[in-house]
Order: C-alpha cells, then sequence, then structure tokens
C-alpha cells in the first residue's frame, strides 16, 4: 500500500489563506514540469483534480496538512473549513490540522481539531509560523495535547521555498529538545531537514520517536547517507515516502523511486541496494505503523 505522508491543499481558497509565501511558492514551482502546479496558469487545484492525480499515480491513502500563520500573515485557513473542503475524498485524506501558537484559543482549537474535526495529527511549520519548536511558552501546551490525543507533528525541517520565511526556525536540532522533553510524542521531520542533513540523520539515530519523511526531494538527489541508514535495522521503518504534492508530483516522484535501486555511499565507498521489504514498507507500512502506534 502506497501512503503520500504529505500533500497541500491548493484550492483558490487555501492559495488566498494561505497568502503570498505560499502563493510565491507555488508560482515558481508552476514553471517547472514535474510539478503539480505546472501547465496551471491560475494555480488553484481542487480536490477531484488532486485525489485523481494521486489514485492515478498509485497512491491509496494520503496526508493533507493545514498551515497557520494568522499571527504573521494576517489570513488562515480554519481546520474545519479544511475538512468541510474535501467533502466525499473526506476518507482518502487523513488530516494534519494547524493552530498558530499565538493564538490565544490555540490550545481549544487544537482539541477540537482531534476530538471534534477527526483530526489525526498536527503540522507546524516553523519558518512561515516564526516559531522555534523549543519554545516552552508558546508550543509545549500543544505538545501537551497531541501527547493527550495520541497524535503525532509534523515538522517542516530545513530551507523552504515559502519566502519571506526565515530558515533558522526549521534547524533539525531545536527539535532535540521537544523529543527528549516529550518521548511519547511521536515527531516527523519533513523534508530531511537540508542542509542539516548530518544533524537530523544524529537527531533520528538518537531518539526513538523520531522519523523523517522525503518528501519535496527526488530519490537521486538525497544524499547517500539518507539511504544508508534507512538500510539500519533499527531505523529503516522511521522514513516515510511524501511527495510534497502539488509542489511536486507524486506520480513523477513514485516512477523515480520505481527506478531507483542502487547508489553509492559516500559512507562506506561502495555501491549499496535496497534491502529485502525496506522500499516497499518505506512507500506506505511505516507511515501506517506509525500513525497506530499507542
Amino acid at each position: 500500500m502506497i501512503v503520500d505522508a504529505h500533500t497541500h491543499l491548493a484550492t483558490r481558497e487555501a492559495l488566498a489563506a494561505y497568502n503570498e509565501p505560499f502563493r510565491s511558492c507555488a508560482e515558481l514551482y508552476s514553471k517547472s514540469a514535474i510539478s503539480g502546479f505546472y501547465n496551471h496558469p491560475d494555480l488553484a487545484l481542487g480536490v477531484q483534480e488532486s485525489v485523481a492525480h494521486l489514485r492515478a499515480s498509485g497512491v491509496e491513502a494520503a496526508v493533507i496538512v493545514n498551515m497557520d500563520a494568522s499571527f504573521r500573515w494576517g489570513t488562515r485557513l480554519s481546520n474545519a473549513a479544511l475538512v468541510e473542503t474535501l467533502g466525499e475524498h473526506r476518507d482518502f485524506y487523513k488530516v494534519f490540522a494547524s493552530v498558530d501558537p499565538r493564538a490565544p484559543d490555540a490550545v481549544a482549537e487544537l482539541r477540537n481539531a482531534f476530538s471534534g474535526l477527526g483530526c489525526v495529527g498536527l503540522k507546524i511549520h516553523p519558518s512561515y509560523q516564526e516559531v522555534y519548536p523549543n519554545d516552552r511558552e508558546l508550543m509545549y501546551p500543544l505538545y501537551e495535547v497531541c501527547v493527550e490525543h495520541n497524535a503525532p507533528i509534523l515538522f517542516h525541517t530545513g530551507s523552504t521555498r515559502l519566502y519571506p520565511a526565515p530558515i533558522k526556525y526549521s534547524q533539525p536540532v531545536h527539535l532535540d529538545e521537544v523529543a527528549i522533553d516529550f518521548p511519547q510524542l511521536r515527531i516527523i521531520m519533513a523534508h530531511w531537514g537540508w542542509p542539516w542533513v548530518d544533524e537530523a540523520l544524529a537527531i533520528l539515530w538518537r531518539n526513538e520517536n523520531i522519523f523523517v519523511d522525503l518528501s519535496g526531494h527526488l530519490p537521486r538527489h538525497l544524499p547517500s547517507s539518507v539511504w544508508h541508514y534507512m538500510q539500519m535495522a533499527d531505523l529503516r521503518h522511521r522514513f516515510f515516502f511524501g511527495s510534497d504534492y502539488p509542489f511536486l508530483s507524486a506520480g513523477v516522484l513514485l516512477k523515480a523511486y520505481s527506478e531507483f535501486d542502487e547508489w553509492h555511499c559516500g559512507l562506506c565507498n561502495k555501491t549499496e541496494r535496497w534491502k529485502d521489504g525496506v522500499k516497499e514498507r518505506f512507500l506506505g507500512q511505516n507511515f501506517l505503523d506509525m500513525l497506530a502506534k499507542r
């Protein structure tokens, strides 16, 4: 089963709500033939169109993330509006809610997202929201709610084409302290933290409650150290496939994975290949196991 662990809503309403950083990023990717935005003059993609693309690519279920930075940008798409927009496709998507950590009702809204709206996780984009993950005053109350509801958190890590959005907030090292203080909290580092790849891998290696999705990048563009670590017996279950659709086409990415079978490992100076079952579990089962974890 293929599960896309990282997709975005790109309707007209979402493009307006996520404001200039999201729209300028979409415009940038609309020039690329490997993007779902390619050949869309108005950039907007309906839910029906997105689901059709994902299903045609072989995806059987997908995570869709919300992003709320209303205190910084003045607009937002509520979690309720996102869930309503999904309509008949609600069963296809697993929704990761978002709240602005600076909102006075952020804790209450997050509780309602889990218990009232059926959201299964929380999405935080530190650069877009301009908040450090280890900010005890703003962030820790949200982590307590996630633990209370047994819900994972997906963090953007590393650089971003959302602009202006300072990348200093998304350095993976800030998650190390969070993982230590909340050992029951499942933390997903999106995009493997580039340019802090070694830092991200070190944090993954030392914290059993941290996972990573490899969304937004073709496999041949990832450092060989990522693939080397993924083959390790105690780490291979903590890597997830994600596309970052529609910034990157899920179909293009899955085709690239179907052709990606070996790489030169710089760490060990030899050719490596997928170990039995690792690629198949990476493409879906790892995420489902994480989500079901109690």
